[in-house]
């Protein structure tokens, strides 16, 4: 819920349209990459956050070696 918060922050921040913009497109979108990239890198988790990439708002998705 709070990296959907902050990415919504952020496309305002950056002048990007929410409109529409759901929690549940949202969440099953990180679910889609999470679950690719835990394969991808052998990992449990994988911490996702909100930035500002030339100008709009995107996500680093970052995995987590425990």
């Amino acid at each position: 819920m709070q990296v959907y918060h902050d990415f919504v922050r952020v496309k305002q921040e950056c002048g990007e349209a929410v409109e529409g913009f759901t929690f549940e497109r949202f969440t099953a979108t990180l679910r889609k990459n999470r679950d690719s990239l835990m394969r991808e890198h052998g990992v449990q988790r994988v911490h996702f956050s909100a930035y500002v990439k030339q100008g709009r708002a995107a996500l680093k998705a970052k995995p987590v070696r425990e």
